[in-house]
């Protein structure tokens, strides 16, 4: 049996013989004999109740050793009045008294014990009224209702009525201090405390009628035993129910403290009519005030929670519904059934756009986006910010199998195809678009979020502008995962290679360098390119690793090509560029394998530098110092200004495939701008790299136009070292040149 079944088990069981108890008096209508002998056991195993959780565990430990010795006291003070002597002195209380006065202590120190402050305290101000509301409200009632009738009556006892009081009074400032505990606490000590009062209550209760009824000449009965039983079950069973119960301890709190207000309210209603202690009136006036201020601290606590959930649901900066709102949406399409494709857009490079305009434009620009796909929506579509860079839209749609998701996300991409003006700059951001649907990709809210998540990812990664969500992307997110954690032995092993993509000079054929480009021979799953694994550890250490790996291959394959003065261009990550240690760190790997700078070209690309412009820049002038060849890849796809361009230090541009031709005729606006990137680097003093050649004519029109050299599938694929020499065999009999040789 599991503990979260077995507390409440031995608790029925604690009480089962005071059930007894009740069931022999009233058949039998006697407190002793068979009576007597269950109220003992029921002491002991509520004795054993109380011990079980500081036995067995250690956290708050003293506090529930002080609640056993508490009980323990109790136990030991029924013991003296049943089987002791009292003290015959008049005016001072019996030996039962002194012994029942030690659990008050104990139980008092146990509640401010579990009254510590916690992480997940409640930080209400009004809450700290609760204590001191139900005391005095509680001193009032019972001033009222149990002091004033029973002390004229009292007679020549009235020495003992201070000792009297004691068990009510004593009662209360313990529910006062568990009451502060609910505001302080945390966790289950919430519980826990709730509990303990609740048993405190019971023993007041019982307490009270004693006091009652003794006044009276009645003394004990069955109800005022039955009442201390339930009590000492209740502060026994605290600590063990305190780790199950999921409790509502403020709701418990302020049903405590309204019972308190309206019971001082009735004894100023009953002054009103009744005679009524002074001292009572004005206590019950003095926690009606309290009440009022109490009140006054939960109005202003409900406006600025008010407050804080439409600030949770409305996004300051761009004035739309945040996540938060979406999720809420989603659950309530969810509960109705009604299909929807949810869209994320993913703004490509907003961080490097912030960066290279500033903090102030890069918000203004969150915030044109932002009113365009609002302008753009329909009314019935729900357009949120969800996170730094992203928007969400939610469409609703006609059936379960509707593609309409698909193709409003592709319209929404193209709410990117105008620039942004701001402050006169114009500026081009680009989005990739994430879809998932319900109930085809989830069943839940959360599932499709999950998926449309994993969508909006696969199609950054993979350059698509819209990407639906597939079932296949689960399973290769988790390839994806565990290749993350196996790529940290493949270094060691060997299997993280460079292969090399040749370049091909476009004036006479020469095979003038190589592009080296990492490859992953894994055991199992063969030849794996980067869009396998690199996404997995593209913000990790072992970034790093690949790039140093390939770096150190590069450059002594450089070395092997020295008397022909063939280059290897190696490609830096972001991460690369960030490191301030990087100059030192590619230094090093060269003088260890015996190349030069001029051997090695470096490459990066557009976005990477445009993360931290100003920074970059200085690292890239360190390398160029040193002797490295700078060139700047994918030309054309970032958002690198000209003017950016032409202040950093590259040697070379390199032109995207994405604008290179793929047929035998391309378009004159193709043409046009292959014809302006060869001119602008031509301009700047450049050297021209096309990557992508995929046709004969394309070579021909590239060189026309004044391009130096190319690569691409038509030259040839990426090839493991030791295949370079089969390529440079037979290049010479298909280069479009005539007389094309191998090297210079």
């Amino acid at each position: 049996m599991t503990e979260s079944r077995r507390a409440p088990a031995l608790v029925a069981l604690a009480a089962l013989p005071f059930v007894a108890y009740a069931a022999v008096v009233v058949v039998t209508g006697s407190f002793l004999g068979p009576a007597r002998a269950l109220w003992w056991v029921g002491l002991t195993g509520v004795l054993l109740l109380a011990l079980r959780r500081p036995l067995r565990q250690r956290e708050d430990r003293l506090a529930w050793f002080a609640v056993a010795g508490g009980v323990a006291a109790w136990f030991a003070g029924d013991l003296v009045n049943v089987y002791g002597i009292p003290l015959s002195l008049t005016g001072l209380p019996s030996v039962a008294d002194m012994v029942f006065f030690a659990m008050y202590p104990l139980v008092l120190v146990a509640a401010l014990r579990l009254a510590r402050r916690s992480g997940a305290r409640d930080r209400s101000r009004g809450a700290s009224l609760d204590g001191p509301i139900v005391l005095i409200g509680g001193a009032a009632v019972a001033t009222s209702f149990v002091v004033a009738p029973v002390w004229p009556h009292v007679g020549v006892a009235a020495a003992t009525m201070p000792f009297a009081l004691f068990y009510p009074v004593g009662d209360l400032v313990i529910i006062a201090a568990c009451l502060l505990g609910l505001w302080r606490a945390g966790g289950y000590r919430r519980t826990a405390l709730v509990v303990l009062a609740t048993g405190v209550l019971l023993l007041g209760a019982g307490d009270t009628r004693y006091l009652v009824r003794t006044v009276e000449g009645g003394g004990k009965d069955l109800t005022s035993d039955l009442l201390w039983a339930a009590a000492l079950l209740a502060m026994a069973a605290a600590g063990a129910l305190g780790t199950r119960v999921a409790a509502r301890p403020r709701a418990a709190a302020s049903g405590v403290t309204l019972c308190s207000g309206l019971a001082a309210t009735f004894v100023l209603v009953v002054a009103s009519w009744a005679d009524v202690p002074l001292g009572a009136v004005l206590l019950a006036a003095v926690a009606l005030i309290l009440c009022l201020l109490r009140l006054v601290a939960a109005l202003r606590e409900a406006r600025q929670l008010a407050d804080a959930q439409h600030r949770a649901l409305r996004d300051e900066t761009t004035g739309l519904p945040t996540a938060r709102a979406t999720e809420e949406r989603l659950r309530e399409l969810v509960r109705q059934e009604k299909p929807f494709a949810l869209v994320l857009l993913d703004v490509g490079g907003y961080k490097q756009l912030r960066l290279a305009l500033g903090q102030d434009l890069g918000t203004e620009l969150l915030v044109q986006i932002a009113g365009r796909l609002a302008g753009d929506a329909v009314s019935a579509e729900f357009v949120a910010r969800a996170g730094e860079d992203e928007f969400s839209v939610l469409v609703p749609l006609p059936d379960e199998d509707s593609e309409r998701g698909v193709d409003r996300a592709a319209e929404l991409v193209r709410c990117f195809d105008e620039s942004f003006g701001l402050e006169g700059i114009n500026v081009h951001a680009r989005a990739t678009a994430g879809v998932a649907s319900f109930p085809r990709d989830g069943r839940t809210a959360a599932e499709v979020l999950s998926a449309v998540e994993l969508s909006t990812s696969y199609g950054a990664a993979g350059g698509k502008e819209v990407a639906a969500y597939t079932r296949a992307m689960e399973d290769q997110a988790r390839v994806r995962l565990a290749l993350a954690g196996e790529i940290g032995d493949a270094f060691g092993a060997g299997e993280v290679i460079a292969y090399l993509q040749p370049q091909v000079s476009l004036a006479d054929g020469r095979i003038c360098g190589a592009e080296a480009l990492v490859r992953w021979q894994h055991p199992r799953m063969g030849i794996l390119t980067p869009d396998k694994f690199l996404p997995a550890i593209a913000h990790t250490n072992l970034m790093r690793r690949v790039t140093d790996t390939v770096l150190r291959q590069s450059a002594a394959q450089a070395v092997a090509w020295r008397p022909w003065g063939m280059t290897v261009s190696v490609n830096l990550a972001p991460s690369d560029l960030l490191d301030p240690e990087l100059p030192d760190r590619v230094m090093r790997i060269l003088h260890e394998c015996g190349a030069r700078p001029s051997e090695v070209r470096l490459e990066v690309t557009e976005d990477a530098v445009m993360a931290d412009a100003d920074r970059i820049a200085e690292t890239l002038a360190e390398l160029r110092r040193c002797g490295f060849h700078i060139a700047v890849d994918d030309f054309g796809q970032g958002h690198s200004s000209l003017a950016r361009l032409r202040e950093l230090p590259f040697d070379e541009l390199k032109i995207d495939r994405a604008f290179l031709w793929r047929t035998a005729d391309p378009s004159p606006a193709e043409t046009a701008i292959v014809r302006a990137a060869v001119a602008l680097a031509k301009d700047l003093a450049l050297e021209v790299v096309a990557e992508g050649l995929e046709t004969p004519d394309a070579w021909h029109r590239l060189r026309d136009m004044g391009c130096d050299s190319v690569q691409g599938y038509w030259v040839s694929r990426p090839v493991a070292p030791g295949m370079f020499d089969a390529f440079r065999a037979e290049w010479p009999e298909r280069a479009p040149v005539a007389g094309a040789h191998l090297l210079g």
